[in-house]
């Protein structure tokens, strides 16, 4: 993913000094150095209240009642492994009660998949007795295995939906079926996907995965207005939309029609076996690019695991990944999305487990 982008935060006590100490300097694979942002930032109300905001004054100032030691961040091996190159930094907002004690942690540019893990471990600091309650930015860098310019890929990974849970900040803006469009009937929803890539700016970029005839200018209009935290690094992931649905008198099974409609379960989660017998097409995904970037793997196995819905018409619905293949991830779901069963009475879901062997 390139390029990597820098977020400048300004303010009037902007200091921008490197840490000296031994825990935060250590640059290998994967490991971080942190970076004092004495700056003001607004209060993005995130964990343990506090009785009033406190103040935000440079890092400097708090850091040096710092009493824990050899507890700074790491990123988590999954999301390293994600992002594969380059450099990805995330800025949080620690603040401190006066007893010492890291009572809220927010994240001010986030890093997807990561932050949760990384606030944790900043809740553990411990400081020594401060004069007030106070709060400071401190900027984390994050070196990957691969360096930027040795980088194989062009684009931002597909991630977890959930990794963008919460970054979000528009709201109120999902797309609406146009005046003039009839809503389809609940056997057949329309069901569009749509790749969306959100910078570090927190903006979007949108592209279609799969169309929704006639109204992709609108989706694609709708969605492009949507922001999000600023981010450490770009994301993308896949974004489904529906519309509302009709009554069922013209689906398999109901009133108007008479194709049999399979009965598995009232909605909900089958097994993959249970399913396997009615799909009608669909080829079995290939990797891409991963056996040539992981010829490492020679005589290992790589393992991924999908969560399929599929529509009462037996078209895919949704898909998401629960083991994730990483960056093979988006090569697999779009063939996985192909995949065609015969009519069911209910929207239903299973787990699809892939297994590939280097030999």
């Amino acid at each position: 993913m390139r390029p990597f982008f820098w977020l400048s935060v300004l303010g009037a006590f902007a200091i921008g000094i490197w840490m000296s100490s031994s825990t935060s300097m250590a640059m290998a694979d994967g490991t971080m150095a942190s970076r004092d942002l004495g700056v003001t930032s607004t209060n993005l109300n995130l964990g343990q209240d506090l009785p009033s905001a406190p103040d935000t004054v440079p890092a400097s100032f708090v850091m040096k009642y710092k009493l824990s030691q050899k507890d700074d961040p790491h990123l988590p091996e999954f999301v390293r492994a994600m992002y594969a190159c380059g450099t990805i930094t995330g800025t949080y907002k620690i603040c401190v009660h006066k007893n010492g004690e890291a009572i809220r942690i927010e994240p001010i540019i986030t890093i997807p998949g990561a932050d949760f893990e990384i606030m944790t471990e900043l809740k553990r600091w411990r400081f020594s007795t401060l004069p007030q309650d106070a709060c400071f930015l401190q900027r984390f860098e994050f070196r990957l295995k691969i360096e930027e310019r040795d980088c194989p890929f062009s684009e931002p990974p597909l991630v977890p939906r959930d990794w963008l849970d919460g970054a979000k900040l528009s709201i109120k803006d999902e797309p609406q079926l146009p005046v003039g469009h009839s809503p389809p009937p609940v056997c057949d929803p329309i069901i569009g996907v749509y790749k969306l890539c959100v910078q570090p700016t927190g903006t979007v970029r949108v592209s279609v995965v799969r169309s929704i005839e006639g109204l992709d200018r609108h989706i694609l209009n709708t969605l492009v207005r949507w922001r999000y935290r600023s981010m450490g690094v770009p994301a993308c992931i896949w974004q489904y939309i529906q519309f509302p649905s009709t009554g069922s008198d013209q689906c398999p099974g109901g009133g108007g029609l008479e194709p049999e409609a399979i009965r598995l379960s009232d909605g909900g989660v089958v097994s993959a076996r249970s399913i396997r017998t009615l799909k009608v097409s669909g080829d079995d995904p290939h990797l891409s690019s991963i056996g040539k970037l992981l010829g490492r793997l020679r005589g290992q196995m790589l393992h991924g695991t999908y969560k399929i819905c599929i529509s009462n018409n037996g078209s895919v619905a949704t898909i998401d990944p629960e083991r994730s293949l990483l960056r093979e991830d988006e090569s697999v779901m779009q063939t996985l999305l192909t995949w065609r069963y015969k009519p069911l009475s209910a929207p239903t879901c299973f787990m699809q487990h892939l297994q590939y062997v280097f030999e």
